[in-house]
């Protein structure tokens, strides 16, 4: 059995989201400082014998799906995960999740990596870690045309807390950072994290607007829309991530 971490990022809580999209920081540069949380997707994978049955492929997750080829697949992502794993039938596949979808949490990327991941281990074969996160990306952007950003494929594939620098498109640098019980203890303390009212396809989102999750330092501000043209916004958050960084592993 394979999981994957869900991701949530802490530069979500701190200024506007955005600098992880490479409309924006393959033009600016950009940073995000963020972690993955300790909820998990998981996967079971194993060879089916189709030959016994009228179908060759099953899936199961919410519900069950036994087909006898990929383009009969309902579940996208399912569908286009095995399609680019060229793995096409004879494959049973279940799926089980800590937290359910359109949470905000990264849930639909971590699913895309944990899937590729638990595909590309059936086969035999060894992905590095920001190779997994670049291919979920691809994958989400261009394939399954979700409006998403690059933090939450990333942080999902690996792990813990981290500072992410986007310098363009397959050249992000992960700088890992000490965290230490104290500091985790006071970051806890200092965060707050809503669940929304409603949740949100990514595809529904535009590039050119984002949303402010929840605030730090005991208190919150409403979630607003805002265009991508607000660049100093973008800016001082690219700026940020980086100085946060030494705080947070300084302990402070």
């Amino acid at each position: 059995m394979n999981h994957d971490h869900y991701a949530d990022s802490i530069a979500n809580q701190l200024s506007r989201r955005g600098t992880d999209y490479p409309e924006y920081f393959e033009k600016h540069g950009g940073a995000v400082l963020g972690t993955a949380v300790d909820k998990s997707a998981f996967f079971n994978m194993s060879q089916f014998y189709s030959k016994m049955f009228d179908y060759s492929i099953r899936i199961a997750y919410r519900k069950v799906e036994c087909v006898r080829s990929i383009e009969d697949l309902e579940h996208a992502p399912f569908r286009e995960c095995l399609r680019w794993a060229e793995v096409t039938q004879d494959i049973e596949i279940n799926h089980a999740s800590e937290l359910p979808a359109f949470t905000g949490l990264g849930s639909s990327s971590a699913f895309v990596v944990g899937l590729l991941n638990t595909l590309y281990a059936f086969r035999r074969r060894l992905i590095p870690r920001l190779d997994l996160a670049y291919e979920a990306i691809d994958l989400e952007r261009n394939v399954l045309h979700e409006s998403v950003g690059c933090q939450d494929q990333t942080l999902a594939a690996v792990g813990g807390f981290n500072l992410i620098e986007f310098r363009r498109m397959g050249n992000f640098a992960v700088h890992r950072i000490p965290f230490s019980r104290a500091a985790s203890k006071s970051l806890k303390t200092t965060c707050c994290c809503f669940s929304p009212a409603s949740s949100v396809r990514p595809r529904s989102l535009r590039p050119g607007r984002c949303v402010v999750w929840p605030a730090i330092d005991h208190c919150s501000r409403k979630c607003v829309d805002s265009s991508m043209k607000d660049m100093n916004s973008y800016r001082a958050m690219a700026v940020l991530a980086p100085s946060a960084r030494s705080y947070i592993a300084r302990g402070s």
